[in-house]
């Protein structure tokens, strides 16, 4: 469902809830009570998925007079990240918890994705190279690069290992670890990335 005000049917514990809000909100608030409601001797792991910056794009009465609605849902996002990544840190878990922002494609129109060629729905760098930020006070350096390749599948190998987790499946898992580049500046493992859009693989 894209991020719009409407009566929202969620379900927790197995059991329907009704809420009534911006979705975007209604998912931090969610986000910030689970952190809450964490124990500190037991690690955890949330996925969390927001729709913004999504179409149909409704107005923000809270930012109806500063922004475009574009723009008020990119700030609203914003704002939702910010208050998990401060609970994150309210409730102790700053220094032993690895925070990753990032998206699924590039931009809908070629400006979004200056300076590379392509759009979403496409396989130019435009359509599949994203933003990734990573948060870990301690074991990443405040406002550093990093541009070893990397794919999103990596992610689940790389925080398994992380975690003290094993990889050992009976199919070979898609992704890599990349804990070394992360956090040991070598080089990343991958070499090639292939993707799949709309039946042209490149």
């Amino acid at each position: 469902a894209p991020a719009r005000f409407a009566v929202y049917d969620w379900h927790r514990n197995q059991e329907p809830l009704f809420e009534q809000g911006y979705a975007t909100d209604l998912i931090a608030n969610e986000t910030v009570r689970l952190i809450a409601d964490q124990s500190k001797d037991r690690p955890f792991f949330m996925y969390v998925a927001f729709n913004a910056v999504h179409g149909p794009l409704e107005e923000v009465p809270r930012y109806r007079d500063q922004y475009s609605k574009r723009e008020a849902a990119l700030k609203c996002l914003d704002d939702a990240v910010g208050r998990i990544v401060g609970a994150v840190d309210q409730y102790g878990f700053g220094d032993n918890t690895l925070v990753v922002f990032t998206n699924d494609n590039g931009g809908l129109r070629q400006e979004m994705n200056a300076p590379y060629r392509g759009t979403k729905n496409t396989t130019y760098e435009g359509g599949v190279r994203v933003p990734c930020l990573m948060r870990w006070p301690g074991k990443l350096k405040a406002k550093s690069t990093n541009d070893g390749m990397m794919h999103v599948v990596d992610v689940f190998n790389t925080c398994v290992t992380l975690a003290g987790g094993s990889l050992k499946q009976p199919r070979k898992l898609d992704g890599m670890n990349m804990t070394d580049m992360l956090f040991e500046a070598k080089e990343s493992p991958r070499d090639e990335i292939i993707f799949e859009v709309t039946g042209s693989v490149r």
